[in-house]
């Protein structure tokens, strides 16, 4: 490639603005899966069963309604772009799941929790594949790309320390409760996700979409599972996931019901697990 023809390097202004929705976004990843399922078994009084049921089922829901947005997102074609439209329509989605999931008062049933948490994973959903879709088609060139990632990557730390941070703050230094620590973090998430998502939409250019040529459809897709490379892709992204998912969700009731730790210490060591994982 020419000189003439070298990808125009974003700026980190530009970069920071793209990331800055992972700070919210990650922030409500952490505790969607360590706080909320304790949450509203202890504080708000549903039973395992329901909760557990209730997290499982709208996840594998969700697991199929990805792709089904991916190939939405795929067809979009609209004068702001593929993608900054969908993050648009998904963070008020998002923003309402969090804050209803978050804010719950005692005495909430099963029937809010499915419908609440199926809103905040479509949300989700939305937002992220938007997000990480918007992310690839930033600039064609590789050091570029590495580039955009590298921001988005740090913007989720960022994301993950911050909202780590609050429950020991608030119940430690505080001296607020367990309710106070987790409407602390929805707050933390419903006030930021609308302004970096508008931030990012607003600073943020997308390229022109390039012409579709040909369709992709269901045997597409499946042609596409089948290979042997792309199955051991997923085999391994299943087990990195499934390994934090089953420490998170037990995490709580591990250290305070095994160990005999109380909140505010069992939130200083996933606090440090995670500073030490940064570290290393």
């Amino acid at each position: 490639m020419s000189e003439a023809q070298s990808p125009q390097k974003a700026s980190s202004w530009t970069l920071a603005a793209f990331a800055a929705p992972c700070i919210p976004v990650a922030a409500m990843g952490l505790p969607l899966v360590v706080y909320l399922p304790e949450y509203y078994i202890n504080s708000l009084g549903l039973s395992l069963t329901v909760v557990g049921s209730a997290f499982l089922i709208v996840k594998l829901i969700d697991i199929l309604f990805d792709p089904l947005f991916g190939g939405l997102l795929d067809r979009t074609r609209m004068r702001m772009g593929r993608f900054r439209p969908w993050m648009l329509i998904g963070a008020p989605i998002l923003t309402a799941g969090c804050y209803a999931l978050f804010m719950a008062e005692p005495g909430v049933g099963s029937l809010y929790l499915w419908f609440w948490l199926a809103v905040l994973y479509g949300g989700y959903s939305i937002v992220v594949l938007s997000q990480t879709a918007w992310g690839a088609v930033l600039s064609s060139d590789y050091e570029q790309r590495s580039r955009v990632y590298g921001w988005w990557q740090a913007a989720n730390v960022v994301g993950m320390i911050l909202v780590l941070c609050l429950p020991p703050f608030i119940t430690g230094v505080l001296k607020g409760d367990h309710i106070d620590s987790v409407r602390a973090m929805g707050w933390f998430i419903v006030i930021l996700l609308p302004i970096t998502v508008l931030l990012a939409v607003a600073t943020v250019k997308e390229p022109q979409a390039p012409p579709q040529h040909g369709k992709t459809g269901l045997a597409q897709y499946w042609r596409l599972l089948m290979r042997p490379s792309v199955q051991r892709l997923l085999f391994a992204d299943l087990l990195m996931g499934l390994a934090p998912g089953i420490a998170g969700t037990l995490f709580l009731f591990f250290f305070e019901r095994i160990k005999g730790f109380d909140k505010t210490q069992a939130g200083v060591l996933l606090l440090v697990y995670f500073l030490a994982a940064l570290a290393g």
